[in-house]
């Protein structure tokens, strides 16, 4: 958790680096905070290790369901296309038997008929994957993102905690060498 490498970390948001501070002990408060973050001397906890640990899964997790959802996105895009190309078929057919005559006509628009029902049947199951698949992954990575974001918000805070603990240990002291 000390790498800054979650959320709101190293790249910006709350806490160490955030690049916006509004007064003087803005800029001080930040100082404070990135110089704490940099020397990596964070206040430690007893659920540190179960952060850690947590902090690991949700990364690999995330990773692995980047990857489960961009292949049910292929997934859905691929019967998309399908149901789009058996309805080409199906139009084509459907031409070809109105252009022919008599017995052969009707054979070939049948053919296009039945295409189209596939086509049909194929629109309608590539909608269910995208209804019971895709959408579900999107909300897991969204849930994935929502813990990263609170990872990261955790670590701001103890930085924050760590560089508070620091000024109050060296006004202590500049306390203790002015009463001597």
């Amino acid at each position: 958790a000390a790498s800054g490498t979650l959320g709101g970390g190293a790249l910006g948001g709350a806490g160490a680096f955030n690049l916006a501070p509004k007064n003087k002990a803005g800029i001080k408060k930040w100082f404070s905070e990135a110089k704490t973050t940099f020397s990596g001397d964070l206040v430690t906890s007893p659920d540190d290790d179960l952060f850690d640990e947590i902090e690991r899964y949700v990364e690999a997790l995330s990773v692995q369901m980047k990857r489960v959802a961009n292949q049910a996105s292929g997934l859905v895009r691929k019967s998309k296309e399908i149901a789009n190309g058996l309805f080409e078929f199906g139009l084509a057919f459907h031409q070809l038997g109105q252009s022919e005559g008599e017995e052969l006509g009707a054979k070939l628009s049948l053919m296009g008929g039945t295409a189209d029902s596939l086509s049909s049947v194929a629109a309608r199951h590539a909608e269910a994957e995208a209804r019971r698949l895709e959408e579900p992954f999107r909300d897991y990575l969204k849930i994935i993102h929502a813990v990263k974001l609170a990872l990261g918000r955790r670590h701001d805070k103890r930085v924050s905690y760590t560089a508070l603990l620091h000024e109050i240990q060296t006004r202590e002291g500049n306390l203790h060498r002015l009463r001597m």
